[in-house]
């Protein structure tokens, strides 16, 4: 009868002094998403869009045949081709052929032969 209320009162000091020393996350320290020191998006350090630091082909800012700003055939601002504001033969401000302010042929402001002001 002795021998159990020392040991119950030994084992409960060392559940105390055991607490402090115990990992709050898991099996690393200063982990906050897993198993890694610092990471943010995964199991990489200082990554933005992949597991790849400043990649070419991917899905980059500056990309030359992806759907980038700059870009010379696909939708940009400044496209020659296709519906920009500048065009020659698209719907533009400045057309000669399509319907424009300034048009000699279709229905316009200033026109001669079309039901105009003038």
């Amino acid at each position: 009868m002795n021998n159990n209320p020392n040991n119950l009162h030994h084992m409960s000091s060392q559940s105390n002094s055991a607490n402090p020393l115990t990992p709050k996350s898991g099996p690393g320290v200063k982990s906050k998403t897993g198993p890694g020191v610092k990471s943010k998006t995964g199991p990489g350090v200082k990554s933005k869009t992949g597991p790849g630091v400043k990649s070419k082909t991917g899905p980059g800012v500056k990309s030359k045949t992806g759907p980038g700003v700059k870009s010379k055939t696909g939708p940009g601002v400044k496209s020659k081709t296709g519906p920009g504001v500048k065009s020659k033969t698209g719907p533009g401000v400045k057309s000669k052929t399509g319907p424009g302010v300034k048009s000699k042929t279709g229905p316009g402001v200033k026109s001669k032969t079309g039901p105009g002001i003038k």
